[in-house]
Formats: structure tokens, C-alpha cells, sequence
């Protein structure tokens, strides 16, 4: 399995947010992130950054086996990050 970082997850995360706000406005016929801008700015961006980390390590963590990798270690108090 491949290794992850901070920054990994946290660009991933970032992808994700962007992408489902494309999906938005794309449904919405806006042309204009202005309003996703603003609206995403500061403490929200930073919160719904912050559970799509979590979502992404706890993919990352299902898919590592602590049984068959018993030198996985923890990162950050998030569980398995394997190599």
C-alpha cells in the first residue's frame, strides 16, 4: 500500500472539496465561484476540510492490515499509514 502524508491527505481533501462544489455549480448553471468563494472561506473550508481528512484516513487505515503488518505505525494519532 502506498504511503500517505499530511500533505497528501490534505490535497486529496482539497480535490474532493473542489470537485464537489464544481458538481454544484454545475447543476446549478453558475459560472461565477464568487459565492463558493466567500462561503468557503476561513472556518468553514477548514471544517470541512477537516472531516474529509478523517474520511480519507479511515480509507486509508481499511485498507491496512495490522495483522499481516505489525510495524505499521500510527501518524498523528490516525492510525495505519502503510508502505
Amino acid at each position: 500500500m502506498k504511503t500517505y502524508t499530511q500533505d497528501d491527505i490534505h490535497m486529496i481533501a482539497e480535490n474532493a472539496l473542489n470537485a464537489a462544489i464544481l458538481s454544484v455549480q454545475d447543476e446549478l448553471g453558475q459560472t461565477d465561484g464568487g459565492v463558493a468563494g466567500i462561503y468557503f472561506s476561513a472556518h468553514r473550508e477548514a471544517v470541512v476540510l477537516d472531516i474529509l481528512k478523517s474520511y480519507i484516513q479511515s480509507e486509508i487505515n481499511f485498507g491496512c492490515d495490522k495483522k499481516h503488518d505489525p510495524e505499521c505505525p500510527a501518524v498523528d494519532g490516525f492510525g495505519c499509514y502503510c508502505a
